[in-house]
């Protein structure tokens, strides 16, 4: 009994000590950020109205062209696992504008599109090139959103179009930069997906 007790000592001692090791070296992360991007099913609804009822693309009720785009607002925890890599949760949720109108007609006749949409995601972050005051990374994340959009016209003039639906969100930032301090730093990120095709923000490590 007292040679094993003694293994089991000698086991529990180097797993706490390796347990201290690993929280000292663990970062915890929180960043906030803003991103713009594309909105292409959007685009395909004005599309279609443009198509099928012979309408021009048009500005609506925001009084500007958005081309389609989205404008997302998220928010992310991650864990630092080492120098290199992380692991996380994106929150966060987006919101688009666009239109169609009646041309050369007066007053206007406008189907307006409004699309909306929140996500959750894990996230998972290499970072390439590390330092006090600058680093390099790129990210990636694969999770779950829920969409909504609505298709409206002020006169009744044409169908509308309602749509709720759960689909795929993921972001895959190919090239993010980090500048600043040890404790708060600036970012902006370059990629494709749910926090848009260009995005900037700030982050706090705890």
């Amino acid at each position: 009994m007292r040679p094993n007790f003694h293994f089991l000592l000698l086991v529990g001692t180097l797993m706490l000590f390796s347990l201290t090791a690993f929280g000292q070296d663990s970062r915890h992360e929180i960043r906030t950020g803003f991103g713009v991007g594309d909105e292409p099913h959007l685009h395909s609804v004005q599309h279609s109205y443009v198509r099928d009822y012979h309408l021009e693309p048009g500005t609506g009720d925001i009084g500007v062209s958005t081309q389609c785009l989205s404008w997302i607002v998220y928010l992310e925890y991650f864990c630092h696992l080492g120098k290199r890599w992380a692991v996380g949760v994106s929150v966060g949720g987006g919101i688009g504008w666009e239109a169609a109108h009646v041309p050369e007609v007066y007053p206007d006749i406008t189907v307006d599109m409004k699309s909306r949409s929140c996500f959750a995601m894990p996230v998972v972050k290499y970072t390439w090139y590390g330092h006090n005051r600058f680093r390099f990374y790129s990210k990636a994340g694969l999770g779950a959103r829920y969409y909504r959009l609505d298709a409206t016209c002020d006169t009744q003039s044409f169908p509308e179009t309602h749509e709720n639906n759960v689909k795929l969100s993921y972001q895959l930032s190919v090239a993010g930069v980090e500048v600043g301090g040890e404790r708060a730093r600036f970012f902006t990120e370059f990629g494709y997906g749910m926090q848009g095709v260009f995005s900037l923000g700030i982050l706090v490590n705890l």
